[in-house]
């Protein structure tokens, strides 16, 4: 009865959405940058009860990997908040080209990621896609 229940409750586990990742999880593709026409991979995944984000890759206008990239690694995106309809919010979001932080939210749209970031009511946004291997 017991090893019943243990195998119950692992089940459990494996099956429940916070175990599986929130949808969000995975590589993203950042827009293109207006000034170098480059872009970022930015890995997405679940940190406590929230979601997180950092740099994998970035690259070049031409497609090739950066490889001398200063910021690869660091945190772009924390403390998110999942409101678990496909939408986010009261994030951080770094700008590591003016070295600033910036109040986010994000929507997800099956593939389509719109992430918005804001400062004193002034807010850009992007819409990054995800990246598929």
């Amino acid at each position: 009865m017991k090893k019943l229940l243990g195998i119950l409750g692992l089940v459990t586990l494996i099956a429940s959405p916070t175990f599986a990742g929130d949808p969000s999880n995975g590589v993203w593709k950042t827009a293109v940058s207006e000034t170098t026409g480059g872009w970022l991979y930015v890995k997405i995944y679940d940190c406590d009860d929230l979601i997180c984000g950092t740099i994998e890759n970035a690259y070049t206008s031409d497609g090739e990997i950066s490889e001398d990239y200063a910021h690869k690694g660091a945190a772009i995106i924390w403390d998110m908040q999942i409101n678990g309809d496909g939408t986010y919010k009261k994030g951080k979001i770094r700008d590591h080209a003016n070295e600033k932080d910036y109040s986010s939210k994000m929507v997800l749209k099956g593939d389509v990621l719109d992430v918005k970031g804001c400062v004193w009511g002034i807010c850009q946004a992007q819409t990054w896609e995800r990246v598929v291997d």
